[in-house]
């Protein structure tokens, strides 16, 4: 019997041991996800800093670019008035002198048909052959050749080939 109570105070003290030990792993574990989870923290914390840094320096060029705005415009307003009193000191001499001023002729636009129908910007250059349109301007006409087009902008008749018209 003796025997039987040696070998339970064993077990007793090994499980005792076991429990102690388990409630040392439980502890550390809980230590480990503590930290873990406030390094998580400061890693957010810090790429939330440096996203708002980002945006702060963003802003700051932002309103750089618009205070030079401002500076460029007040700028081109001196010009025109520095201009539009120029050209009146100008009539007022040229009258004293008895000059008359001659009229300086308009800029005129270039008429809407005359503007390439690819781009609208450039004017017409070439012609395309069979049916002789006058329709685009060189730069439209390589691509839309380089593109593979078959047909006319403007007809949809088959193109043979372009020529560049200089005037």
């Amino acid at each position: 019997m003796e025997e039987a109570t040696m070998e339970a105070q064993k077990f007793a003290s090994r499980s005792e041991a076991l429990a102690a030990l388990l409630l040392v792993g439980r502890g550390k574990l809980e230590q480990a996800r503590a930290e873990r989870a406030k390094a998580a923290a400061e890693a957010e914390a810090a790429a939330a800093a440096e996203a708002a840094a980002v945006e702060a320096a963003a802003a700051l060029a932002r309103l750089q670019l618009e205070e030079r705005r401002a500076a460029l415009d007040a700028r081109q307003a001196v010009l025109q008035e520095n201009q539009a009193a120029l050209a009146l000191e100008m009539q007022q001499v040229d009258a004293q002198l008895g000059v008359a001023a001659p009229a300086a002729p308009a800029p005129q636009p270039e008429p809407v048909d005359a503007l390439c129908v690819v781009c609208m910007d450039a004017p017409k250059q070439c012609v395309v052959v069979p049916c002789m349109h006058m329709s685009t301007c060189e730069a439209c006409t390589q691509q839309l050749l380089q593109q593979g087009a078959e047909s006319c902008p403007v007809c949809r008749g088959p193109i043979e080939s372009t020529t560049r018209v200089f005037w």
